[in-house]
């Protein structure tokens, strides 16, 4: 049967429209409170129409940086295609063309854009200092041990933006702390949290001075 007509939408439909139709009609069908006899099969259906569709929202993957989910960013692309349909790989019969492709501030991960009759689809850069989950963001920072003993006050640059970061106990080694609703964005314009993972930098040696004010502090 036809994807579309199984979840009842139209060929132009978004990928929000899409889920959308899909989770009010996965409500209604639900076995679970549906008692019809071909409420499974129907379950199925919508099911195996959504996986598909939703994996033709996007003709490629772009990765840009955490910072251009948040404050936007214009890309220029070099993109190949062949009779309008994006290369994989660059080969003699595929067309190099250069885009710019303009990403607005907010944008969710997994967004779908669109840019020269093609849709891109938007995922993170990697970076060996920053984790995410959903719209929720960990960022693993290198703190000095005399420092993490005495806590920290200080402006934690995020792209643009300056988050003061207010932490009056000692702080640990892998220690992860709330810092605030500061994360990315999801699909509703709503912003997830934002933690820092410590990494403390140990002396490799200490002075009486230091040992004593560190018999102190513990």
């Amino acid at each position: 049967m036809d994807p579309y007509s199984i979840l009842q939408i139209d060929k132009n439909s978004s990928l929000p429209q899409i889920k959308s139709s899909y989770k009010k009609l996965l409500l209604k069908y639900h076995p679970d409170k549906n008692s019809s006899p071909d409420s499974t099969d129907h379950f199925i259906q919508l099911n195996n129409a959504y996986r598909l569709l939703s994996s033709l929202q996007y003709d490629s993957i772009i990765h840009i940086s955490y910072s251009s989910f948040i404050h936007g960013e214009s890309l220029s692309i070099t993109i190949h295609t062949l009779d309008n349909i994006i290369c994989f790989h660059d080969t003699l019969n595929c067309q190099s063309q250069s885009i710019i492709l303009s990403i607005p501030p907010k944008t969710s991960v997994d967004s779908i854009i669109s840019s020269h009759g093609f849709r891109f689809k938007l995922l993170p850069k990697y970076h060996p200092h920053i984790k995410h989950y959903k719209s929720n963001l960990i960022i693993i920072t290198h703190l000095p041990f005399f420092k993490a003993l005495l806590g920290l006050i200080t402006y934690f640059p995020l792209g643009s933006e300056k988050i003061l970061i207010h932490i009056s106990h000692p702080i640990y080694d892998k220690n992860i702390i709330f810092i605030g609703n500061f994360g990315l964005y999801d699909s509703l314009g709503c912003r997830g949290k934002f933690f820092l993972q410590f990494t403390i930098i140990n002396p490799t040696s200490l002075t009486p001075f230091q040992s004593s004010h560190i018999n102190l502090l513990i």
